[in-house]
């Protein structure tokens, strides 16, 4: 059984239930959040030491989001979160959310 963080964390409010829908915008917005920090190399040359630990919390931030969501989300997209398939979570996240992709 897949254990839930704590209240709130990861975009998923603290009196969702369970088998509520995914909140596939919270997901989008972690992972255009990673892409932003990578994306950033003025950060990486100032502070390189800071850029990683922002990446580390973000990723940490999507993995507490995939234990949370686990048993709502489909087969492929549990593949994608646990194998790190940003871009292609992203893509199904953005077209499960409404957003194109």
């Amino acid at each position: 059984m897949m254990s839930h963080p704590e209240p709130g964390v990861a975009g998923r409010p603290a009196d969702a239930p369970a088998d509520s829908a995914p909140d596939y915008p919270a997901l989008v917005a972690l992972l255009e959040r990673r892409l932003e920090i990578i994306a950033d190399h003025g950060w990486r040359d100032r502070d390189s030491p800071g850029q990683l630990r922002a990446l580390q919390e973000v990723s940490m931030e999507i993995e507490v989001w995939g234990r949370s969501h686990g048993d709502r989300v489909d087969f492929h997209m549990q593949h994608y979160l646990q194998n790190c398939s940003f871009d292609k979570a992203l893509a199904v996240a953005r077209k499960r959310a409404g957003g194109g992709g």
